[in-house]
């Protein structure tokens, strides 16, 4: 998602705007419900495999994810003023920290024996 993000930062920009908007109507809804609707499934599907945390509800922990993941996209300037992103071909230290930050809100419960 960051990096699809950071790649076309146009489009948290569109949606953003769209928000602002609001006339009551949501382009293209039925195709974008659909396709975040697969989104979650796939957290859900995860969750019921026991290969993520299932404490919080696939649909809060997407958006919970999605939110950590869009704010740099939709508020660059505040964003660069916080936390300075590498523009030199380097690993972003915001991309780096958000899969850390996922892999800690995600990784399963271990399993001990005596638990």
């Amino acid at each position: 998602m960051f990096d699809h993000h950071r790649a076309h930062p146009h489009l948290l920009r569109l949606m953003s705007w769209e928000a602002l908007c609001d006339d009551g109507q949501t382009v293209a809804e039925e195709a974008r419900a659909a396709h975040y609707a697969d989104k979650v499934s796939a957290i859900a599907a995860a969750q019921a495999a026991g290969a993520i945390r299932a404490e919080v509800p696939a649909p809060y922990l997407f958006s919970a994810v999605m939110a950590m993941t869009t704010w740099w996209f939709t508020s660059p300037h505040v964003a660069e003023m916080i936390a300075p992103d590498t523009t030199d071909g380097t690993p972003s230290p915001r991309r780096t920290m958000l899969v850390a930050a996922v892999d800690q809100l995600t990784a399963p419960p271990e399993h001990h024996p005596n638990a």
